[in-house]
């Protein structure tokens, strides 16, 4: 792809919580194969004024989780090494 300085590159995964303590949670979104040697996460790249909708899929054996922190792994105008 040529390099154009509008491209943001985005991942993201999350953390989730019972009360104040963060909750054991495997992120099992697909990773997404231009990442080198990443860990699973949501990905995608935007140009300016484009938006999307990521999913982040995490595994749990809880079930009394309170709330979530949505967490970037990277944000830049490179792809992430």
């Amino acid at each position: 792809m040529p390099y154009n300085s509008t491209i943001v590159y985005i991942s993201l995964t999350a953390l989730i919580f019972n009360g104040a303590n963060q909750i054991n949670a495997k992120d099992i979104t697909n990773a997404n194969f231009v990442i080198s040697g990443s860990t699973n996460g949501a990905f995608t790249s935007l140009n300016y004024g484009e938006s999307t909708t990521l999913y982040i899929y995490l595994a749990t054996n809880n079930t009394d989780i309170t709330s979530f922190q949505i967490t970037p792994r990277w944000i830049g105008q490179v792809v992430p090494p």
